[in-house]
Formats: structure tokens, C-alpha cells, sequence
């Protein structure tokens, strides 16, 4: 292995923390957007776009309909406003 290199477990290990970063960022708190989430992860905006898109994907996020704001589900008290995305691109409201 060169210097500078990592193994392919060391990238495994780093999204799962930037992962919790993101899920702990969330909290108390409500609803956040992807620069309040990037803000407080210190996270790129486009590392944690890429990131809450997975875990939109995934269901662990929902996505506000009227404002694109997130929050972990289930806990979002208007699951009739949240648009849930699949992993098919496809989106339906949430039952």
C-alpha cells in the first residue's frame, strides 16, 4: 500500500460516521435542510446531499413536500405532506 492510500474497510468505516453525523445532526430538532445538515456535520453540501438522498432511498429520511426540508421518520409529526422517494426514482406520497 502507497502512502495516501486507504483500504477499502477505512471507507467503510468513514461514511458509516459521516452517516451518524448527519443522523445525530437531526437531534430535538424538526426539519433541516441540506445546509443546516452540512453546517452542523461540517460535512460539503454535495458529500451530504449524497448522503441523505441514500437515506431518503433507504427510509430513514422524508422529505417535506412544501419546503424540501428533512427529518428522520418516523418521527415527522405530517407524514400526509412527505413525499417518500424510492429507490426506482419514483416517488409517492407516504401512506
Amino acid at each position: 500500500m502507497r502512502h495516501g492510500e486507504t483500504l477499502e474497510g477505512e471507507n467503510t468505516v468513514q461514511i458509516v460516521h459521516r452517516i451518524a453525523a448527519v443522523l445525530r445532526a437531526f437531534g430535538n430538532k424538526g426539519l433541516l435542510g441540506i445546509t443546516d445538515l452540512a453546517n452542523a456535520t461540517g460535512l460539503p453540501k454535495s458529500t451530504t446531499h449524497r448522503l441523505v438522498t441514500a437515506l431518503v432511498n433507504e427510509g430513514l429520511l422524508v422529505q417535506d413536500e412544501d419546503n424540501h426540508k428533512y427529518a428522520q421518520y418516523p418521527q415527522f409529526p405530517h407524514r400526509a405532506k412527505i413525499r417518500q422517494a424510492h429507490s426506482d426514482g419514483t416517488a409517492r406520497p407516504d401512506p
